[in-house]
């Protein structure tokens, strides 16, 4: 099970954290509103917010944080303890893996959006232009001349499987480590399906990954397969968002 939309800053403020979405100094921001995504969430909040609904409906937490810093909402970071191998072992609500993000977006199709393929376009694909596949499903920057924060969510056509903006609006934390070589050239069983390490021998952040592009990205950054290497702590800034899953059967759901 995958929510249907990014979390939303009602869904947010319904845990009483405190909500960080906001502006940012660039000009592009996070738009106000109960039905707009959660934005600048930092990889250990979202890890919170999991915890805490799990809790709520009676699930186990999944994720196991120690020597944490700051406070959720205001740039909480973390150290991550879990105990379980994989990510499919817990009942309860977590972040879904690269692969799974990506399985899901697609939703059975094998073109660039799961709405076909962008197009080509001037200035090697890195200007802001119309598209009549990203138009139809999500929010990228060739509505940026108008359009410089994300949107309320679940506005633009949904996948194959019920699932809004996994195309733009927000971007949106999965779990698991950036590899730059992606998947490689073999084929994989559920492919980084294990609890790896958030940071190396000294300490240093490993790196996370966003999915599903951004409100500001180029169309080219919202391709179903775009994958960007991101801090886990610090100020995440506007338009960093997330969805939640549950292992298919955990505990009856």
């Amino acid at each position: 099970m995958m929510t249907a939309t990014e979390i939303t800053q009602a869904q947010w403020d319904a845990l009483c954290f405190d909500d960080p979405s906001g502006h940012a100094p660039t000009g592009v921001d996070d738009g106000i509103g109960a039905n707009y995504p959660v934005g600048n969430i930092t990889y250990w909040e979202a890890l919170s917010y999991a915890n805490a609904l799990s809790q709520l409906n009676a699930f186990p937490p999944c994720y196991v944080l120690s020597g944490c810093t700051g406070s959720v909402g205001h740039g909480l970071a973390c150290m991550r303890n879990d105990t379980a191998t994989t990510f499919y072992d817990c009942p309860g609500f977590r972040l879904p893996s690269d692969a799974e993000y990506e399985y899901a977006d697609r939703a059975g199709t094998t073109t660039a959006t799961y709405a076909g393929d962008v197009l080509d376009q001037p200035e090697a694909g890195i200007g802001c232009y119309p598209d009549p596949a990203i138009d139809t499903i999500g929010w990228c920057c060739e509505s940026g001349a108008t359009i410089l924060t994300t949107q309320p969510v679940g506005k633009k056509t949904p996948n194959a499987w019920g699932l809004y903006d996994m195309i733009g609006n927000a971007i949106e934390w999965v779990d698991g480590t950036f590899d730059g070589l992606g998947y490689g050239p073999g084929p994989l069983t559920d492919p980084f399906g294990t609890v790896g390490a958030t940071r190396d021998d000294a300490g240093l952040d490993l790196g996370g990954i966003w999915r599903g592009g951004r409100f500001s990205l180029y169309n080219g950054l919202c391709r179903s397969a775009a994958r960007f290497q991101a801090p886990r702590s610090g100020i995440s800034g506007a338009g960093v968002g997330f969805r939640l899953v549950r292992t298919a059967g955990s505990d009856g759901g």
